[in-house]
């Protein structure tokens, strides 16, 4: 025991406590602070390439029409680089969800390269992107991958470290009912337009 410091039985004398809780503390406020910063961010890159049927995956393997969801792992960026819409329709958007983190249950969609953008990358695409406000799930829209096109389905990937994200996948075509709502509507501009030149 050192000379002169008096303790107790069974308790930590206040010397002891003073000199613990301040390294205690600031440890257990890094540690926070790191967990906040590590949060697996993933964001989509959607872009039109020319097929390669050496490389290629066939989108109608998984999902036939609007509405079919797929699952998929997304641990090697490169594994969809060439996917080919073998389906029968153009496809219009596109909802990603993430349903599974194999490292953390707190990964979010959102800008992995820095260019203010969510999943609507220059030369992308899709010029659209809305997020759910939980960001587990994201549309991308504005854009068309024609039926017999390919294209690749790469996602950016941050602070995932070893693990995975697993990731369901669902695309829509516009309803027969709204093709000819729209259609009906650019008659009746024509008409008036034709109408307000006479």
């Amino acid at each position: 025991m050192l000379r002169g410091t008096r303790v107790s039985k069974g308790a930590p004398s206040r010397a002891l406590l003073s000199s613990w809780l301040p390294p205690i503390i600031l440890a257990l406020a890094f540690s926070g602070s790191d967990a906040a910063q590590a949060v697996p961010i993933i964001e989509p890159d959607f872009k039109k390439v020319d097929p390669n049927p050496e490389t290629q995956f066939k989108l109608a393997d998984v999902v036939k029409k609007p509405g079919d969801k797929t699952r998929f792992s997304v641990t090697d960026p490169s594994e969809f680089s060439n996917v080919l819409n073998n389906t029968d329709f153009d496809i219009l958007d596109l909802h990603l969800k993430i349903i599974l983190t194999g490292r953390s249950s707190d990964a979010i969609w959102g800008d992995v390269n820095g260019d203010s953008m969510i999943g609507t990358p220059a030369g992308g695409i899709f010029t659209m992107s809305m997020l759910s406000e939980d960001k587990k799930t994201i549309w991308l829209s504005g854009g068309k991958i024609p039926k017999g096109s390919a294209f690749s389905a790469l996602f950016k990937l941050k602070d995932l470290g070893d693990g995975f994200i697993r990731v369901e996948g669902e695309f829509s075509v516009p309803e027969p009912s709204t093709l000819l709502l729209l259609g009906s509507t650019a008659t009746a501009l024509a008409a008036f337009a034709r109408r307000r030149r006479r």
